[in-house]
This record gives C-alpha cells, structure tokens and sequence, in this order.
C-alpha cells in the first residue's frame, strides 16, 4: 500500500495540568491535529484525554508536523503554568497493511513503529523509527539534536517556531503584529530558537524518506 507516517504522542506530565486547564488542551490538542497538515490525506484521534495518533499519507511531512503539535502546545500554555505543555512524540515510517475505519482501528508497520518507539522513549519528547537501520541511525543523531533544542524553548519562541512549520509562513513583519512587538524582536526569537537549523533538519528528513520510497 506504500510507505505512510504515523505520528503517536502523549502529553507530557499531563496529571499536573489543573482540571479548569482540561477543556483548553484539548481543544488546542484537537486544532494542532487538524491544522498540522493543511495538505494531503490525513487521519487523526485523541486517546483518553492525553494521548494521540496521526497518520499520514505523507510521510515526508511528519517531522514537520510533530514540531508544529510541541510548538503549538507550547505556546499555548496558560500564563502562569509553571511548566510548559509539550508532548513525547515518536514518528514511525512504513507500511500500512490495514486500514480501518479510523487511525485506530488501522494497522501496519508504520503504526506498530510507532508505538514501539514511544513505549521505548524515556528521557526524550522526540524520537524516529523506520524499517532501515542507515535512516535510523542517522535520525537518532539529528533528531536528538532538535529535541534537545525544542525542549529548551520558551513560550515565544515556540510561537515564533510555529509559525515556520506552517504551509504559507508568515513575514516576520506579520508575526510581530500578531505578538504586538517589533520585527527586530521576531528575529532575535528566530535565531535564539534556532529556527534556521531546524528548517533544514525538516528538509533532510524529507529527502530522507523520499529515498526509502524510491
């Protein structure tokens, strides 16, 4: 059936988010899973309040789309939280041998990648797995690198970072009206972050899993 990409993920510390909060990460949970992937085939669904699943017919896109759920729930955290909201994602690559009538009634080696990935993540919010040991290898080393990044950054700069991953980016001039600061601020947020980096980290992915479906 070819090569799809299966997005699973948690929240991460999700008992310690106050039970007024609830309603609101859900909320803002369900519209990064709905808006991630404005292109394309999509499937998604939220377990038990905290975990998720995403599966896409475009697997070249699911780096991208993995950073714009930690970014968006970032950003969105509740001033005052003393922690931000984030989530431990892991991204499995390969075939989907059945398709059900949902993401989680659907099958396949993508999927239980996927799940084997996240059931073996501990310290790590970001983590690959494929069906070939070169593209692992190489994944583990670069995606370490952006998780170690992503996880350090700060509410603005995840706003910033977000609107990076999305289909039409924004001007910086743009983003600072919407943050009601000045274009030189965006574009201190945008090298802080290391936004630039993690562009072409998002780039080498895809050229990445274009060479396993080739």
């Amino acid at each position: 059936m070819g090569l799809i990409g299966v997005v699973t993920g948690d929240i991460v510390n999700s008992t310690n988010i106050s039970v007024s909060d609830r309603d609101r990460l859900l909320s803002v949970l369900n519209a990064l899973l709905v808006n991630s992937v404005p292109l394309g085939e999509r499937d998604s669904a939220i377990f038990r309040g905290d975990s998720f699943q995403m599966k896409l017919s475009q697997p070249g896109q699911a780096a991208r789309v993995a950073l714009s759920i930690r970014s968006g729930l970032m950003h969105n955290t509740p001033a005052g939280e003393s922690a931000l909201w984030d989530a431990r994602i892991s991204v499995g690559i390969g075939e989907e041998t059945y398709v059900g009538e949902d993401v989680g009634k659907s099958d396949g080696e993508a999927f239980r990648l996927s799940g084997q990935r996240l059931d073996d993540m501990k310290d790590a919010r970001l983590s690959f797995l494929s069906s070939s040991d070169f593209v692992n290898e190489e994944l583990a080393i670069e995606g370490a690198f952006v998780d170690d990044i992503v996880s350090h950054w700060s509410r603005n700069q995840a706003f910033v970072a977000y609107q990076y991953f999305q289909a039409d980016v924004p001007t910086q001039q743009a983003i600072a009206r919407k943050m009601r600061v000045t274009a030189q601020r965006i574009n201190q947020l945008y090298h802080t972050a290391k936004v630039p980096l993690i562009l072409q980290f998002l780039v080498r992915f895809e050229n990445i899993v274009t060479s396993l479906l080739s």
